[in-house]
């Protein structure tokens, strides 16, 4: 007998003479005549699958012929050439997103054959949920706007609401907010996070407890300060005072109030005069608490609260004067602030004129935590802010039942200002940026810009090139209308002079045509274009001069027909270039009226 190693077996195995059929290699008896053949079993492979969210697999296998099911999830060993059909099924409230591993797909259902180690993923995605934003008469939404907005499930966004003039929001209503899913329904601007199918409606009421104080009901006449110096106006009667004037250190101070017929209305003037002394002068009006009252109630302070005013001010040789003991009556340096005093004793200060040197809130530690300076920019002239959320950054303040309880105007030391339109009331804050003009005499041009930073660059740094005018309109903010369009501001060395376009094919073309004489310095200020104005919106003309090789934008009226009327022959009317809000108060008269030809 002879042994022979063998890999695989034929027919011999079946007359029992293979020692080891199953081994690859063996010894066989040849004790007769045989047939041998190798027989190679199939390789194998490893199909791993798992699932990413909440849904299930199933796959069905089919090999020679025979099919077999694999429920679920795990890490199963098939032969080569295994064929593999398998399907994802998403729970409710889910869908199926997409396979990935070895094999990337997005449909559900897979079919391929095996041909080595394979992984795969099926993944799940929670259906996407709708959002449904409305909104009533008297505002607007702003962010995310009005529609139906589509989000993944669990997402957060930020939604916020502005009101129209005269109206104060008054909350949201919807199931977002019967679900809890918003984070507080009071406030005007907040988050919701969409869980399911939600709506949400902002509502709007007319803004019945606005304080409004134009001094259009006061008598135009000066007024100096005493123990009962009283005059009257919209809101009711306020209190003059002087702080200093006529104590026995100090001498008489000649301070004064003036109602003054300011552009068509009225406005308020404080002055205090330089006593010639080494004593802090000051003089102020103050509203107690029965001007605030509204249908028996204080002015409420809450979330939605705004202040708005406009002012414009001087101070002379202004410097930090008293600290201390020797500060009588906060702030502590020459100033022009509003002072408002809530029910329980918290002040918050808004500081518009003060020496460079002057710092919020020092030395007025020993106020504690109820005092708070807020420095705003000097030369601002039109100003809004959020009361609410300035007083909450007063530490003892408290946010429950709160109120104003008085208001007061006050010029600190040796200057004058002028307080017009002042407002306090639950309303939402214009979404409106106003836009400062000004005019050189030496570039026989004029220039506009709504950026604060450069409008005070230009009053500091090039007071000779460069006069103030004031502001000339006011401009709706970028987000705030979807009906908006950029103006394109372009400057030429050439010519000495910007230019201004909302055409996106006439600012192509100067790019185009003129690179060596025009340069685009970006986006100016957002407007209104032709036929997407509001009703209060008005045109702002746009000229052309070919002597003088200058374009001329105007929003008033009175210039418009006088150079149509009495110079066309210097400028050519090329019609209305876009729409904006009307300035409603005359910073430049008022600069006038202080005796400063320039911003304060």
């Amino acid at each position: 007998m002879t042994s022979v190693l063998l890999c695989l077996l034929g027919t011999v195995a079946s007359a029992g003479e293979v020692a080891d059929p199953a081994s690859a290699s063996t010894a066989v008896a040849m004790n007769a005549d045989h047939t041998l053949h190798r027989q190679s079993a199939p390789d194998q492979h490893t199909l791993t699958i798992t699932c990413d969210g909440d849904g299930t697999v199933k796959a069905v296998v089919v090999f020679e012929g025979t099919s077999s099911p694999l429920m679920g999830e795990g890490v199963f060993v098939l032969d080569h050439g295994t064929q593999v059909t398998i399907t994802a099924t998403a729970e409710a409230g889910w869908q199926f997103a997409r396979w990935t591993g070895t094999i990337a797909s997005g449909e559900s259902t897979l079919e391929f054959i095996l041909t080595g180690d394979t992984t795969l993923v099926a993944h799940f995605a929670l259906d996407p949920r709708t959002l449904t934003v409305t909104s009533g008469p008297g505002g607007r939404i702003v962010q995310p706007g009005v529609g139906v907005f589509v989000c993944e499930q669990a997402t957060t966004m930020v939604i916020e609401a502005v009101c129209d003039r005269g109206y104060g929001f008054a909350g949201w209503t919807g199931t977002a907010v019967d679900k809890g899913f918003l984070a507080d329904p009071a406030r005007s601007r907040t988050q919701v996070t969409v869980h399911e199918d939600c709506t949400l409606h902002a509502n709007f009421e007319q803004a019945v407890r606005q304080f409004h104080e134009s001094w259009e009901t006061a008598e135009v006449t000066t007024h100096t300060p005493s123990d009962s110096t009283i005059f009257g106006a919209d809101e009711g009667p306020w209190a003059l005072g002087d702080d200093i004037s006529n104590s026995g250190a100090c001498g008489p101070t000649p301070n004064r109030a003036e109602v003054l017929a300011l552009d068509g209305g009225q406005a308020l003037l404080l002055t205090s005069s330089d006593s010639n002394s080494t004593c802090s002068d000051a003089v102020w009006v103050a509203m107690d608490e029965s001007g605030l009252v509204h249908e028996g109630a204080v002015l409420p302070l809450d979330a939605n609260t705004v202040i708005s005013f406009y002012e414009v001010g001087r101070l002379d040789a202004p410097a930090v004067h008293g600290s201390g003991a020797d500060c009588e009556r906060p702030p502590c340096f020459d100033s022009v602030s509003i002072l408002l005093t809530d029910n329980r004793g918290s002040v918050l200060v808004y500081v518009l004129q003060r020496p460079g040197e002057a710092v919020a809130n020092v030395p007025n530690a020993y106020l504690g935590g109820v005092y708070r300076e807020v420095f705003l920019d000097p030369s601002g002239v039109h100003y809004q802010r959020n009361v609410f959320d300035d007083f909450r950054t007063i530490p003892a303040f408290n946010t429950q039942n709160s109120a104003l309880s008085s208001v007061e105007f006050r010029v600190g030391e040796h200057g004058s200002a002028i307080l017009d339109e002042l407002a306090i009331g639950p309303a939402a804050m214009d979404a409106t940026i106003p836009v400062y003009a000004f005019r050189s005499s030496v570039l026989g041009s004029r220039f506009v810009t709504a950026e604060v930073e450069e409008k005070q660059m230009l009053i500091d740094t090039y007071p000779d090139l460069w006069q103030f005018e004031g502001i000339c309109y006011f401009t709706p903010a970028p987000d705030s209308d979807p009906n908006l369009a950029p103006v394109y501001r372009f400057w030429s060395p050439v010519h000495s002079s910007h230019f201004y376009t909302t055409s996106q094919s006439e600012r192509d073309m100067l790019l185009s045509e003129y690179p060596d004489v025009w340069t685009l310095e970006g986006t100016a200020f957002h407007v209104f274009g032709e036929g997407r104005q509001p009703a209060n919106a008005v045109p702002v003309y746009r000229f052309w001069s070919p002597t003088l090789n200058y374009h001329l934008f105007t929003a008033v009226e009175a210039q418009k027909e006088d150079l149509m009327r009495d110079h066309s022959s210097d400028w050519s009317f090329e019609g209305v270039a876009w729409y904006v809000y009307p300035p409603t108060w005359d910073s430049a008269g008022a600069l006038e009226l202080l005796g400063s030809s320039s911003a304060k």
